[in-house]
């Protein structure tokens, strides 16, 4: 069996099976789009007289009512984009896509985002890395943070500059309040996932062939209560809205 990632659909990520057998009421992706097979029958090329294995969709529109069987392939499992895609009938969702961490690449991300490079002798670009990572994963823990404390987060760690710098103490007043609140939005979507391909699970089936070899008598997709089991592979995270 052949597996295919497909990253580039609307609403799914896919997975099809290249060189599996197409049979009537399949779900089948070519050129990004998903079809249903109503009906197999074969064509005829007129040039040179060839038979060609093709299918009839269910759905029908004025440029794809049928194709040939080469041209699509079988639909095995599929992952929705967004919560409001429709569920694909018939066909496994992929088991559930874990969340992506790079910490220290978010944190360095976000010191070059607020202008802290260049700030490595005076410490404040270490400084601002690790309470990121510190507060990163506070935030990962079961305790709930209300925004009053995110604010008073951020008081502390404007205290703390001022500090760092011996500069005169400056007030945390309603301007340092409102880009605290501009900060915490920005950073409450700091991951992206970036799956870039996804290992399908097999189920095989072995029987002895002789004292020392197995055959494989069989190999299947691995599904488990619905879902097609496999190994999501994710490209780097990347801060949203970095600069």
């Amino acid at each position: 069996m052949t597996t295919k990632f497909i990253s580039e659909h609307k609403y799914y990520w896919l997975v099809v099976n290249e060189n599996a057998e197409i049979k009537e009421g399949d779900k089948v992706e070519s050129f990004e789009e998903i079809k249903t097979v109503k009906q197999l029958f074969i064509a005829e090329e007129t040039s040179d007289g060839k038979n060609i294995p093709s299918v009839r969709y269910e759905e029908i529109d004025a440029s794809h009512q049928w194709a040939e069987i080469h041209c699509i392939s079988k639909l095995i499992g599929y992952y929705p984009k967004h919560k409001d895609a429709p569920e694909l009938e018939g066909v496994p969702l992929m088991v559930e896509m874990p969340m992506v961490e790079d910490v220290e690449r978010l944190a360095s991300i976000a010191s070059k985002s607020e202008g802290y490079n260049g700030m490595e002798e005076d410490g404040g670009c270490a400084a601002f890395e690790n309470g990121f990572i510190e507060g990163y994963k506070a935030a990962q823990s079961d305790k709930k943070f209300s925004e009053e404390d995110m604010i008073n987060a951020c008081k502390f760690g404007f205290d703390k500059r001022d500090k760092l710098k011996e500069s005169e103490h400056i007030e945390f007043d309603q301007q340092d309040r409102s880009e605290s609140k501009v900060y915490i939005q920005s950073i409450t979507t700091t991951k992206e996932q970036c799956p870039i391909d996804f290992k399908v699970k097999m189920n095989t089936t072995k029987v002895p062939f002789n004292k020392s070899v197995e055959k494989i008598l069989n190999s299947e997709p691995d599904i488990i209560n619905g879902r097609l089991q496999g190994e999501w592979i994710f490209d780097t995270p990347t801060l949203i809205n970095a600069k």
